[in-house]
């Protein structure tokens, strides 16, 4: 490493106990735009007078390598009802942890959460019978991979239950018309009454409600 014509942006005076009078931080920036802080803390100056000569101590600088996508991806039921379970492996260079993102009803990708190992639960407002997306992204330091995308449901349940009572009657039609006509991104939006799950409370969920009227889970 060369360091040439360097300046300070104000003259400096006096000295730390250990005789250090500034520390230089370089930014190094890998080929995906992320940063990372390198300090040389022990440089010092030998001449106030004249040229400044600065000495640093040895320094090892390793870049970390960009983040990989994860293999294997999966996703079956949960253990618990009204819940998918993914799993995958780890790339072969590792990761500081996961994002776990869901396609929500009106097609974006909102993040659940993260997880640390291979294994993520999702058990946040599961319709049966509805094809979830997720996408698994590797995190390592500062690099992110590209989205490994997988697809599932969970078949327990019946469809139009949006009180999970296990049983469609009055209760829900009772439920779909308090919310009759909200969408998405109203505040008072019910995701378990959005059986068709495309972002609004409408004739679409009425009809899952009438086709499985009177059903029971099981039954």
């Amino acid at each position: 490493m060369v360091v040439g014509e360097a300046r300070t942006a104000t003259e400096k005076t006096g000295i730390s106990g250990d005789g250090t009078l500034f520390t230089i931080i370089f930014t190094v920036i890998d080929n995906v735009g992320e940063e990372s802080e390198i300090t040389i803390s022990d440089s010092f100056l030998s001449n106030t007078a004249s040229d400044i000569e600065a000495n640093f101590n040895s320094v090892s600088i390793e870049m970390m390598a960009d983040a990989s996508q994860v293999g294997d991806a999966q996703i079956e039921e949960g253990t618990e009802r009204y819940s998918l379970n993914l799993t995958w492996t780890a790339p072969s260079g590792g990761a500081s942890l996961y994002r776990i993102l869901r396609m929500n009803q009106e097609g974006d990708f909102e993040e659940l959460g993260t997880a640390t190992g291979t294994t993520y639960t999702d058990n946040s407002d599961i319709i049966p019978d509805v094809a979830y997306t997720y996408q698994i992204i590797t995190v390592l330091g500062g690099s992110e991979s590209t989205p490994t995308t997988v697809e599932g449901s969970d078949s327990r349940g019946v469809k139009g239950d949006n009180n999970r009572s296990d049983r469609i009657d009055g209760r829900d039609l009772d439920s779909l018309a308090k919310h009759f006509g909200e969408t998405y991104s109203d505040s008072a939006y019910e995701a378990l009454i959005d059986t068709t799950y495309d972002g609004n409370i409408d004739g679409s969920d009425l009809i899952d409600i009438g086709i499985n009227w009177a059903a029971t889970y099981g039954g």
